[in-house]
């Protein structure tokens, strides 16, 4: 566990795949793999490791701003978050989307999605559970309403989040994939 006064130059010259963590700010550090290098931080109780992002997109100034911030923060116990908890989270996030697009996300959650799932834990839902609800749509609002789902979901799982290890839409995605690379149309005719 190596520690580094790390600038801008040092992170630049990093060439050896490894861990590095940062003299000046704690929990911080850059691991270093053999096609990128990227940020972290450990955070809470149990040590968790949350992604930043990766050098160069995110740069070092950029890296540490957002680990203090992470820092100051209690890490979400992942297994407990439930669908509600989420979702005003999520409220926040839609507020850098255009009006009509957080109109049209808020409809959908909270016509469909929160009824059914308000107090249950996002690891309980499946994508069973989605298409239970979406069944009995009429076509494109079933759609709309599995984009939607999917959009969620994908949110939760992308760090510093990471309230899910994998979307429930995940396994629905590759089967798809198997279906048409089979040869089979996943389409009704």
């Amino acid at each position: 566990m190596p520690k580094l006064h790390m600038t801008d130059v040092v992170v630049a010259r990093l060439k050896f795949n490894g861990t590095y963590y940062d003299e000046m700010t704690p929990a911080f550090g850059l691991r270093v793999g053999k096609n990128r290098k990227t940020w972290f931080v450990v955070r809470g109780r149990e040590r968790l490791r949350t992604k930043i992002g990766q050098y160069p997109v995110i740069s070092l100034a950029d890296a540490r701003k957002e680990a203090r911030k992470l820092l100051t923060e209690e890490p979400t116990k992942v297994d407990r978050i439930t669908f509600d908890a989420a979702y005003d989270l999520y409220k926040e996030a839609l507020k850098s989307k255009k009006e009509r697009t957080q109109y049209d996300y808020k409809r959908v959650l909270e016509k469909y999605l929160q009824p059914k799932f308000g107090t249950k834990r996002l690891a309980d839902i499946s994508y069973d559970d989605v298409t239970r609800i979406t069944h009995p749509l009429a076509h494109s609002e079933k759609r709309n309403t599995l984009a939607v789902a999917r959009t969620f979901f994908r949110w939760c799982v992308r760090p510093p989040r990471r309230y899910l290890k994998h979307s429930p839409h995940s396994k629905a995605l590759k089967y798809q994939k198997q279906a048409n690379a089979s040869g089979y149309s996943t389409r009704k005719s």
